[in-house]
Formats: structure tokens, sequence, C-alpha cells
């Protein structure tokens, strides 16, 4: 994510969102993040795939 500027900023943005939630537990919090980090690790990935011609 540092070096990809509309990815760092999505991470910062669902993370603030999250800020302004009252959590009983840290881990709360950290778990809320992980929707948005597994897409943003994903997405390349994804895009590779699609890249990629069907084997015969």
């Amino acid at each position: 994510m540092r070096s990809n500027d509309t990815e760092r900023e999505r991470y910062a943005a669902r993370k603030r969102e999250l800020a302004q939630q009252t959590w009983q537990r840290v881990q709360d919090y950290a778990d809320a993040k992980t929707e948005v980090i597994r897409t943003i690790v994903d997405e390349p990935r994804q895009a590779d795939d699609g890249d990629q011609l069907p084997t015969l």
C-alpha cells in the first residue's frame, strides 16, 4: 500500500470510518479492517489471473 496512493487512501478512509465507532476490544477494530486489507491484497492477483490464457 505504501507505493499505491489509491490503495493507501482507501485503507485510510476505512480506518477513519471505523475510528468513529466505539469498540469494546481493540481486536474487534483490527478484525473490522480485515475486509479492506484482503480486498486490496487480492485485487492484483485477480487481475493477473484474468490475463492468463486458458490451457488446452
